[in-house]
């Protein structure tokens, strides 16, 4: 079910384990409802909108630290002392940020196509092209550059579903 926590805007479903999923750039917490079936029935799901994506708008500046810190925040609004924390891309930043700054509160980490260390010079000046490039011609004028580039060929023909999320 569809909730807001200040700042952050997140989908719970299921029960027991909780289990935090974060988004890669520059996507937002609907990037992972085609998992949720295989995870509601054992686990307590969690995807936040981390600051500036989906329905946490919050105005920048924002820090891969200060996305930790609002997700223990949000944690601890919704009662969980330990969670496993996954993340994909970007949200893999913030989820090793979690473990850096917060281990107490990580049961488990998955880290999926990220890693450790921040952006180069290059890859952020690629992202703010992105970002502004959406200010400028909206969200679909990126999404059609960069969809080809993160679903294979094969997903994009049997889950067109997947693709206009």
């Amino acid at each position: 079910m569809p909730t807001t926590v200040y700042p952050l805007a997140y989908d719970e479903f299921g029960t027991g384990l909780p289990v935090v999923l974060l988004h890669g750039f520059p996507h937002d917490r609907t990037l992972w409802k085609p998992q949720l079936g295989a995870f509601v029935d054992a686990c307590r799901c969690i995807a936040p909108d981390l600051r500036g994506f989906g329905n946490s708008l919050v105005e920048p500046p924002y820090s891969v630290d200060q996305y930790a810190d609002d997700v223990v925040a949000l944690l601890d609004k919704l009662g969980v002392d330990r969670a496993m924390i996954g993340g994909l891309s970007m949200g893999g930043y913030v989820a090793f940020a979690i473990w850096r700054r917060h281990r107490e509160r990580v049961r488990a980490l998955v880290l999926a196509d990220t890693r450790a260390e921040a952006d180069t010079d290059e890859t952020r000046a690629a992202r703010r092209a992105q970002i502004d490039l959406v200010r400028s011609r909206g969200a679909a004028v990126l999404a059609a550059q960069l969809v080809p580039g993160q679903l294979g060929t094969r997903t994009r023909e049997r889950h067109p579903d997947i693709v206009e999320v």
